[in-house]
């Protein structure tokens, strides 16, 4: 009896233990108004340690610029951070798993995101959190790290391959990488190949000085997606402007189409003393602003009150003023084709002494026109470029520049051998000579000395030569034949043949004839008009060869050369007649 009463005190105790205690346990757990519904039994908390991974949000790539929510497409292996503040350490690790779709904590069925931005995503976890409890708030998903991607870039790049990139990464990324030597295990011959390839690049970038470029930056950009959805980019205004729509994030298997940066029909430039001269394709809707930007803006020396926009019209060059500080100006000062951004130096080396002047462009290039350019600065291969380039028939052999200033007196061409007399008249030249160098005058006087062979055919800029205001470029069609004149059996025209000398289009025309003396032949030289020897010039289309007989000599001449023979032959008779009667006397004796 007194056990059992013992063992009802102890439990009567214990009861009264417990319940004194339950209030404090309650106020232990954490409080949550949210309503339980379906799957809330299989939420993990962070603090439990389970559902995390150890290489989540490690090796994080590189960005160009931050990722628009609004333009960002989720994908399959995007890492992804849910937040719920109600629940404790409620941050959760998402993948997206390589169907598109993703699986919420809390018992929610899979989410399928193929198509879906970072916003639309956002929008959508949110209204399903909400729709299960209105006490749900702040929910947030988040982008931690990009996942990877194939994208195929082909067109104009050095390495037209399939890459591997993020689908953070833009067009402008890609298209660095595949201009840029990436490959591993390549052969010796191969990397020779590369080296040289970025070496004639590199030359071509270069080789174009301050004014112009030798090439066009690239700018349009065709991204094809795996849907079937085509974009046209535009490379200068994202560059420019910063509009992300023309340079957005890419897709898994997204192809980039570069087009050659000599696409289009016509250029603008910004030149002088800038710190990125470069010539760019033109398009509808570009204004100063763009092109001020991308000309990287006054270098040291500048004088930026003096900047303003070159453009050729039909009365001429026209100047249209700029006020750099005004950017709202800028933006509403709308180009026109062949139009250049021109920034004057203080010193005239930079701008050149007239600071702007026009150039015309007649013949076989792509857009023959009158083109801007900074005088004494602008080299003949940079108005070819700027010209589109020349044509495949253009011949270069034949090719000439004309300038319309003596630019040592600043004298119109047109007076400048109207005298000749005041050039030969304290000369030592021989008679002949002066006759000669009246006609030179008057053919050549207002030639430009350029090898176009070499400078526009073999771009060899150490042969360029600076373009003066008024000058005119001509480049002619190909002749495509030869032309064999005077003493031959068949003279005319004699299609040209790549590699054959003088002597082919001689036997082509049927050969010498008897009056004919070979060598006294020579070679006009097509563009240049200047005489040369069959052996030592190589024969080109256009050139004419001229083959001569005996020299024609007045007949005034031809009697005093009688003449002279002769007295000569009458001298030597009487001479020879002295010395017989001296010797006959001497032999009397």
């Amino acid at each position: 009896m007194h056990v059992r009463s013992y063992r009802s005190t102890h439990w009567l105790r214990l009861v009264l233990l417990l319940t004194s205690l339950f209030p404090a346990m309650l106020a232990a757990q954490p409080s949550s108004p949210v309503s339980k519904g379906p799957g809330d039994d299989l939420v993990i908390k962070k603090s439990d340690g389970q559902g995390k991974s150890a290489t989540f949000g490690q090796d994080l790539p590189p960005l160009e610029r931050a990722v628009d929510p609004a333009l960002y497409r989720v994908g399959p292996n995007d890492q992804l951070l849910l937040s719920i503040p109600l629940i404790e350490g409620g941050d959760f690790q998402l993948v997206v798993s390589v169907d598109n779709t993703i699986l919420l904590p809390r018992g929610f069925p899979l989410i399928n995101v193929k198509g879906m931005t970072l916003s639309r995503l956002r929008e959508v976890v949110d209204s399903l959190y909400r729709a299960r409890s209105a006490s749900y708030r702040n929910v947030n998903i988040s982008l931690v790290k990009p996942r990877s991607i194939y994208v195929s870039v082909t067109g104009d790049v050095l390495f037209p391959d399939r890459y591997v990139m993020t689908a953070a990464d833009r067009p402008t990324t890609a298209i660095d990488i595949a201009n840029r030597i990436s490959q591993e295990g390549l052969t010796k011959q191969r990397e020779e190949e590369i080296a040289e390839q970025r070496r004639r690049t590199r030359d071509d970038r270069l080789g174009a000085g301050n004014f112009g470029g030798a090439q066009p930056m690239q700018r349009w950009v065709t991204l094809r997606h795996n849907d079937g959805s085509i974009q046209r980019l535009d490379l200068m205004r994202y560059r420019a402007l910063g509009d992300e729509s023309q340079n957005p994030t890419l897709r898994e298997g997204d192809e980039l189409i570069v087009h050659s940066s000599t696409i289009g029909s016509s250029t603008i430039s910004a030149v002088g003393a800038v710190n990125s001269p470069a010539t760019m394709p033109f398009a509808d809707g570009d204004n100063a602003l763009m092109l001020y930007r991308l000309s990287g803006g006054v270098r040291e020396g500048g004088v930026v009150k003096e900047a303003f926009i070159a453009r050729r019209t039909a009365a001429g060059l026209e100047k249209v003023p700029l006020d750099l500080d005004d950017s709202v100006s800028l933006a509403s000062t709308k180009l026109a084709a062949g139009d250049q951004f021109v920034v004057v130096a203080d010193d005239a080396a930079v701008t050149g002494g007239s600071r702007v002047g026009a150039v015309s462009v007649v013949g076989e290039v792509e857009r023959p026109a009158v083109y801007p350019i900074v005088p004494g600065v602008t080299t003949l291969s940079e108005l070819i470029t700027m010209a589109g380039g020349v044509k495949p028939d253009a011949a270069l052999n034949g090719a000439y520049i004309t300038r319309a200033v003596d630019s040592r007196f600043q004298k119109p061409a047109s007076v400048l051998a109207s005298d000749p007399g005041a050039y030969i008249s304290a000369s030592s030249l021989a008679l002949d000579d002066t006759t000669r160098m009246k006609f030179d005058l008057e053919n050549q006087r207002n030639r430009v000395s350029a090898d176009f062979v070499e400078i526009v055919g073999r771009g060899n800029k150490a042969h360029d030569v600076p373009l003066e205001h008024g000058d005119e470029v001509v480049i002619p069609p190909n002749p495509k034949n030869v032309f064999v004149r005077g003493r031959v059996q068949h003279p005319g025209w004699v299609a040209y043949a790549p590699g054959a000398q003088y002597d082919y289009y001689i036997t082509m025309a049927g050969g010498y004839i008897d009056a004919a003396v070979p060598g006294r032949s020579q070679v006009l030289k097509f563009g240049s008009g200047i005489w040369d020897d069959p052996g030592h010039t190589t024969i080109m289309p256009g050139d004419e060869i001229y083959v001569p007989g005996e020299r024609d000599l007045p007949g005034r001449t031809s009697l005093e050369i009688a003449g002279t023979i002769v007295g000569i032959t009458g001298g030597i008779a009487s001479l020879a007649f002295t010395i017989f009667t001296f010797v006959q006397q001497l032999t009397k004796k």
